[in-house]
């Protein structure tokens, strides 16, 4: 069995917006966004993740999360590799959100809601 699973909390880097993107004929919705997540170590510097949400995950983050949120995910990590125009390789890996937790601040943009919303969408 091969196991790509990642479990972060952090905090958004940016306010997320939310994009439609046509695949096999079909239109979706998705959102990509930053996550810094600070060290449990003292002195060290954060970590910053890419993560793709999609459809109704998508359109909850977008309507209630803001830059500064704090978010739990849990995702698949997703490597893609590619040449660049100069011939080099490169590559980078970022995280397909399967469920995603709103943290403390439960606001919705601009009003207030303080329920807690839970977000999981089976990938498999």
């Amino acid at each position: 069995m091969n196991l790509a699973q990642a479990y972060l909390i952090g905090k958004l880097t940016h306010d997320p917006e939310l994009k439609t993107v046509e695949i096999n004929g079909k239109e979706k919705v998705n959102t990509s966004f930053q996550l810094a997540v600070n060290s449990f170590r003292a002195n060290q510097p954060a970590s910053f993740f890419k993560i793709e949400a999609w459809d109704k995950q998508a359109e909850i983050i977008c309507s209630y999360a803001k830059k500064g949120s704090e978010l739990l995910i849990h995702g698949e990590l997703k490597q893609e590799k590619w040449t660049n125009s100069n011939g080099e390789n490169k590559e980078k890996v970022k995280i397909i959100a399967q469920s995603v937790q709103l943290g403390n601040k439960k606001e919705k943009r601009d009003t207030e809601n303080t329920e807690e919303i839970v977000i999981e969408e089976d990938i498999f």
